[in-house]
């Protein structure tokens, strides 16, 4: 029960932060920023999803800046338009917010007990499904990104990177076992 009530909580703190004010918000931010540095104990991972988005944000911050609509602040020579330059800079806060709140809300879903049954059983085995697919294709790909392949090779290495994934996943399946083990971990 706490599993599903700390789901339907979660869902309504993810839609609340795109509504909240911005004074807000900013101080959701700094909640979520300590709370994360806590919950994965490192300041630089912290920091490093940050740095994720900051490319993005000065692209967006240049693009809209530079649209003319009005009044402007001069920052270093420049001339930058303040809608478009606090448009970006309000939403550059909320997707840092979500952000950190995704990667909390994760940390703490893995600690919280799973419930028994068919539902959430198959939510595991997706999990699992997911998790072997990846290294299977992983595992092919780098040997079709071989800049010495020709075209038909790679076209060959396509082929079999399907044909693995396809063995690998359902090989196992239904994954009984898997689930069995994942659930002893969590407990």
């Amino acid at each position: 029960m706490l599993y599903i009530i700390f789901i339907i909580l979660g869902l309504f703190i993810f839609i609340s932060i795109f509504f909240l004010p911005i004074n807000a918000i900013i101080y959701f931010v700094i909640i979520l920023f300590t709370l994360n540095i806590i919950f994965t104990k490192s300041i630089f991972k912290t920091l490093k999803k940050l740095l994720y988005l900051f490319p993005y944000f000065l692209a967006i911050f240049i693009i809209q800046s530079l649209n003319a609509r009005g009044e402007y602040y001069k920052i270093f020579g420049f001339y930058i338009d303040k809608t478009g330059a606090d448009f970006t800079i309000i939403y550059f806060i909320r997707i840092a917010a979500i952000l950190y709140f995704i990667s909390i809300f994760f940390i703490i879903i893995k600690k919280i007990k799973i419930p028994k049954g068919a539902f959430f059983d198959e939510l595991i085995r997706i999990n699992i499904f997911m998790n072997i697919v990846k290294k299977s294709f992983f595992f092919e790909f780098n040997k079709i990104k071989d800049k010495d392949k020709t075209f038909r090779e790679k076209l060959n290495l396509i082929n079999k990177l399907i044909e693995n994934v396809y063995k690998d996943s359902f090989r196992l399946y239904p994954y009984d076992r898997f689930v069995g083990r994942y659930r002893k971990l969590i407990e």
